[in-house]
């Protein structure tokens, strides 16, 4: 699938030819012309890469860059500079705000694509190890329920059969206990399905993909092992 940048300049034809000598390297491109709909845009439909001119009608692009890294969901959004004049107060102003890289117009525009090339390989190695880290804690947090939270649901699942022998209990009282058993064998389901998803952690490499499907995969479990609010004790 074509990585996807947002173009944000509000010259036409500055816009029309860099957006083809992307669309020619391969990047699926979108253009808007001012900083308020780059925003929307971002918003609306997250790309991979913003490439945001500084002088902008209305809202400037380092309005727009601080905008976005004040926001938790593109606080990470790999951000390109694009400035009319190398060496310019606007590269220094754009770091600061919080660019990962700037670019001048005048530059050739292989120097644009190389840099374009290197922020979205670091954004994907980023991600990667982000990835890692939150499997890892993951499969330590596995570990935890494993001994914490498995064990001590055999013993109520074996004390819950010693009571379902009692011949004594009421009709009250065989629903709440039917009730507690079918809440353990959920809250097991859970803990099973967390440690098959950090199981599959120990392996070298995993895809993207697989992570969102997993993602999914535990939400729904999770959504199963919710106790329902229809106890009628």
């Amino acid at each position: 699938m074509a990585e996807k940048i947002l173009l944000v300049e509000d010259s036409q034809t500055q816009a029309a030819f860099v957006a083809a000598a992307l669309a020619a390297d391969g990047y699926e491109v979108e253009v808007v012309h001012t900083g308020e709909d780059a925003l929307e845009r971002v918003r609306r439909q997250r790309p991979d890469l913003v490439l945001l001119d500084v002088e902008l009608p209305g809202m400037n692009g380092l309005d727009v860059c601080r905008a976005l890294r004040r926001e938790r969901e593109t606080h990470a959004l790999p951000v390109l500079m694009f400035t009319d004049l190398e060496g310019s107060p606007d590269e220094l102003l754009g770091l600061q705000y919080g660019a990962d890289d700037y670019v001048g117009k005048s530059e050739p525009i292989q120097t644009l694509l190389g840099r374009v090339r290197r922020l979205l390989d670091r954004a994907r190695d980023h991600q990667r190890m982000s990835d890692h880290e939150r499997l890892e804690l993951l499969k330590a947090a596995s570990d935890v329920l494993s001994h914490g939270v498995n064990n001590p649901l055999q013993v109520i699942l074996m004390s819950l059969d010693l009571l379902d022998g009692r011949t004594e209990q009421d009709e009250r009282g065989r629903r709440a206990l039917a009730n507690i058993r079918r809440y353990v064998n959920r809250v097991a389901k859970l803990v099973r399905n967390i440690e098959a998803v950090a199981r599959i952690a120990q392996s070298t490499l995993v895809e993207r993909r697989m992570l969102l499907d997993l993602r999914q995969a535990l939400e729904e479990a999770e959504l199963s092992a919710k106790a329902d609010q229809d106890w009628k004790l």
